[in-house]
């Protein structure tokens, strides 16, 4: 017995579980997987970006990106999803595990990754704008990431001189053992005669120096650039030094400096060599130098080199960011400024951007700088140069605000404004057009940015394609301030409204609203006691609604653009309404409760004995019936018929049948005439039975 009972509750027990892993919803966890990386090669180089894609378990969770055992990022999931980037961490050659850890869980998912050796030649970079002249050494860096662990790296230097002599000179250069790190570098100046061979390798030539770690391997490139002055650019009245290396001793050259806008040579330089045949000379930026591009080129009669000592340098100017703002401080775009540079007479020009902001060049000294809206200067102002700066130049321009209201003070939303100005530009004398359209916007206000003052401005406001102020519209001289505010009233006209029941009689005591299509405008009268409501309403399109009470008669759209009299016929008021109630059989159902209910407005009466009840001074529509049965508390028909006119409806009461004046439910009246049925089939069926019996009988 106990054993049949254990094994009842274990199949009990399975049968339950079976059921409820079929029957509750499955939740399945988010994995940890790593579901995309990039470079999709898994190939790169120490430094590299990697990207890794993925999930984890915990939502907006912690997690760690390993590489080796290596932490390279830890950041927050956005719901479950990893993007995210990191560097290829200093590491040897070879392939390398990356992981992907929920920080909480403690879950990893784990991809590979192959580092690539990568090999690079760098020149020692020097100071910004500063370079390498003729005779310099040039430091530089050779080195290798991601190399072999342990091991010596050798690299073949090769410095290739400028085009078109390309002679070469090499050396094999022994780099720091790379140990655990797999990076290996070592650093060499160049020119060195014991060195880089062939003997005499030199930076005597202006031009571009490539260098090559392996060239015939193709493993790195760069290059770096050996000119005859200091620097590559200069200010106004900064000093360019000079130097050539590779004259005669003594010898007489001569240095001429010639700007390239115009051609124009400067007095030239008449200089004589060293001992050592080196030509050292320097010269002043003129205070009036103009911007661009200079060149500057050593000639010489005794010496003739394979490429000649000529070079390139600038004059730049200063960056100036100048903020273009009118009035009231606000940015404004498209403002030409003109930067007139009295050193040179030589205008500078430059457009503001969205943000107000025009970047121009300008060099040290005095300026003037104007700025012009459409061709009109809206400033004038001096400045003085001395660096780099940025000035806010405020320009005469207004702020307009434009505001539209009815007589009553009430702000009008969605109104067409056209407005057109003209103006004479500056240096032309050149009559322009301009304009400008828009919509006043929720809050009934349309606001225009940096227009210009002083001139007259003809401002159009319109609804519905018609203009309403035509006799106002003008604006004249508008000022030069910050803003100027102006307001257009919209006129009202006369709505006279003849409300009107189903007979055409006046309707007293309705309620009016007075709707304006586009929103914003609304009326509320009610009808005398002759059906008259008078409304003044704003210029425009209205929807007119009735309603008796709460309950909604009719409705019309009145367009108000001139004084309006309209009359409004509620066909739905006033109608006579009559209810039959009959019974399943058509029969009449006197002294039932017929109620209209319909919010403050109900109605309720008696049938007559030919069940029909009549209301009169009914308002149609959407008309709620409800029947109330002779003794019953609860309708035993609801029903909501439309009325749009004087009529009789009759309601058929299935659930009943009058006999000899009496309510029967129908049920009950089917199972008695089941039962009578019944009971005379069988008496019939007995009376059969007897008479062919009773023949028998008597034979016997």
């Amino acid at each position: 017995m106990k054993k049949k009972l254990v094994l009842t509750v274990l199949i009990v027990t399975l049968a339950i579980t079976f059921i409820s892993t079929l029957l509750l919803p499955h939740v399945k966890a988010t994995d940890v997987k790593i579901v995309s990386i990039s470079p999709v090669t898994r190939l790169g180089k120490v430094g590299e970006k990697v990207r890794i894609g993925g999930t984890i378990n915990t939502t907006a969770g912690l997690y760690k990106i390993l590489f080796d055992n290596i932490e390279v990022n830890k950041t927050t999931a956005i719901g479950n999803k990893v993007d995210v980037t990191f560097q290829v961490p200093f590491l040897p050659e070879g392939n390398y595990t990356i992981t992907l850890q929920d920080d909480l869980t403690k879950n990893n998912a784990t991809t590979w990754f192959q580092i690539e050796p990568a090999y690079y030649i760098v020149p020692e970079p020097l100071e910004e704008h500063k370079q390498f002249q003729q005779d310099d050494s040039v430091v530089l860096h050779v080195n290798v990431t991601g190399g072999k662990r342990n091991t010596v790296y050798y690299a073949n230097v090769t410095v290739e001189l400028p085009y078109p002599v390309n002679t070469s000179y090499w050396a094999i250069v022994e780099l720091a053992d790379t140990a655990d790190t797999g990076y290996g570098h070592a650093n060499i100046k160049y020119p060195n005669k014991t060195l880089f061979q062939p003997s005499g390798s030199h930076t005597n030539f202006t031009g571009l120096y490539h260098i090559f770690f392996n060239k015939t391997l193709d493993l790195a490139e760069n290059s770096f650039f050996i000119g005859l002055t200091n620097a590559s650019d200069y200010h106004r009245e900064e000093i360019v030094e000079i130097r050539a290396v590779d004259y005669q001793p003594n010898e007489a050259v001569n240095i001429s400096i010639t700007f390239l806008g115009t051609n124009k040579t400067y007095d030239p330089l008449m200089v004589n060599a060293s001992q050592q045949g080196i030509i050292n000379a320097t010269w002043k930026v003129p205070w009036n130098a103009s911007i661009g591009n200079y060149n500057v080129s050593i000639s010489s009669e005794a010496t003739t080199k394979p490429i000649a000592d000529s070079q390139l340098f600038i004059v730049p100017g200063y960056k100036i960011d100048v903020y273009a703002r009118n009035l009231a401080g606000d940015p404004v775009s498209q403002i030409l400024v003109k930067a007139l540079d009295y050193a040179t007479i030589t205008t500078h020009n430059a457009t503001s951007e969205e943000n107000g902001l025009a970047r121009l060049s300008l060099e040290k000294g005095n300026h003037t700088l104007e700025a012009f809206w459409n061709g009109v200067k809206v400033n004038d102002t001096q400045m003085t140069i001395t660096g780099v700066d940025e000035f806010n130049l405020t320009c005469e321009l207004t702020n307009m605000g434009i505001t539209v209201k009815d007589k009553n003070g009430i702000r009008i939303p969605f109104v067409d404004l056209n407005i057109s100005y003209q103006y004479v530009t500056t240096k032309e004398k050149k009559v322009e057009n301009g304009s400008v359209v828009g919509e006043t916007d929720p809050s009934g206000v349309f606001f225009l940015k940096s227009m210009l003052p002083n001139i007259t401005y003809t401002i159009n406001a319109s609804r519905y394609e018609r203009v309403f102020n035509i006799n106002n519209n003008t604006v004249e001289n508008l000022p030069a301030e910050e803003w100027f505010n102006l307001t257009i009233l919209c006129p009202a006209k006369t709505l006279t409204l003849y409300i009107k029941e189903h007979h055409r009689n006046p309707l007293p005591n309705a309620r009016v609203e007075v709707i304006e299509q586009m929103g914003g405008l609304f009326y509320n009268k009610t009808t005398n006691n002759v059906g008259l409501a008078v409304v003044n309403c704003t210029f425009g399109n209205y929807t007119v609604k009735v309603y008796m009470g709460n309950v909604f008669l009719n409705e019309t759209l009145v367009e108000m653009f001139n004084d309006t009299v309209v009359e409004i016929c509620c066909k739905l008021y006033n109608l006579t309404f009559s209810v039959k109630i009959v019974d399943y059989f058509g029969q009449p159902i006197p002294n039932a409760n017929v109620t209209l209910p319909r919010d403050d407005l109900q109605s309720s009466s008696l049938t007559q004995s030919d069940g029909t009840v009549t209301f009169s001074d009914i308002i149609g529509g959407d008309l709620p019936v409800m029947v109330y049965l002779p003794g019953q508390s609860d309708p035993c028909s609801v029903t909501t018929p439309y009325i749009d006119e004087s009529k009789t409806i009759e309601i058929k009461i299935w659930k009943y049948v009058i006999i000899a004046g009496f309510l029967v439910e129908t049920s009950q009246l089917t199972t008695a005439i089941i039962i009578a049925a019944g009971a005379l089939l069988i008496l019939s069926i007995e009376i059969y039975r007897k008479k062919r019996l009773k023949p028998k009988q008597s034979s016997d």
